[in-house]
């Protein structure tokens, strides 16, 4: 692989002769191209196949909801790349791909990647009115720079659909105390969600698909 600086190849992408070209965050990377195509025979190869196919097939049931989630990438990684990397150890243990069907099954994959920890909030699947989870803050970053307007996203994975709870001034009055509940759809009840908090910057969590199961 090579990274390449020139007028003559611009923003090139697809191949020439032998050599790929694909342009990402700027730059022009050239590869080798792929002449020969050996079919994985192995066990461990075949399991490794197996996983990145479950992991590829994830990206593309979820990458319209989560992509914009995937703030926080290694080096020059793409968003894809930095969800396939994130993600493929969880494969076929915790998601499968079913060729049948051609969805991806999951219990457990990152949803979220970005500048705060995942655990930078508490959740607790019962709130202190009905149909409601409560949030606790757990960084002192946060205490001390959560504002009126901030995000907290619910995700239920099984049906790919968001629930946002803006931040309120009395969210915040009472995080710094007791901490604060948030009110679900009805229907998330008894789910399985994943949840992301995304500040007026643009600073979003890490977030998995499995962070709380309402009651």
């Amino acid at each position: 692989m090579a990274i390449i600086n020139s007028l003559a190849v611009g923003k090139a992408v697809k191949s020439m002769g032998g050599i790929t070209y694909s342009t990402i965050q700027g730059r022009v990377i050239a590869k080798q191209k792929v002449t020969t195509v050996r079919d994985a025979m192995t066990p461990s190869q075949l399991a490794q196949r197996s996983k990145l196919t479950a992991t590829v097939k994830l990206w593309r049931q979820y990458q319209a909801d989560l992509k914009q989630f995937w703030t926080r990438l290694d080096g020059y990684n793409s968003k894809y790349n930095q969800f396939v990397s994130s993600n493929i150890g969880f494969a076929n243990d915790t998601f499968s791909y079913d060729p049948i069907t051609q969805n991806v099954t999951q219990t457990r994959f990152q949803i979220a990647r970005g500048y705060f920890p995942v655990n930078i909030m508490r959740y607790d699947s019962v709130g202190s009115v009905a149909g409601s989870i409560h949030v606790t803050l757990a960084s002192n970053e946060l205490i001390d720079n959560l504002m009126v307007g901030d995000k907290i996203y619910l995700y239920e994975p099984k049906y790919g659909e968001f629930y946002t709870h803006t931040i309120t001034q009395e969210n915040i009055d009472s995080a710094l105390t007791t901490g604060f509940d948030i009110i679900y759809p009805e229907h998330f009840a008894g789910e399985t969600i994943g949840i992301i908090y995304k500040d007026l910057q643009g600073r979003n969590s890490d977030a998995y698909s499995d962070m709380v199961t309402i009651a």
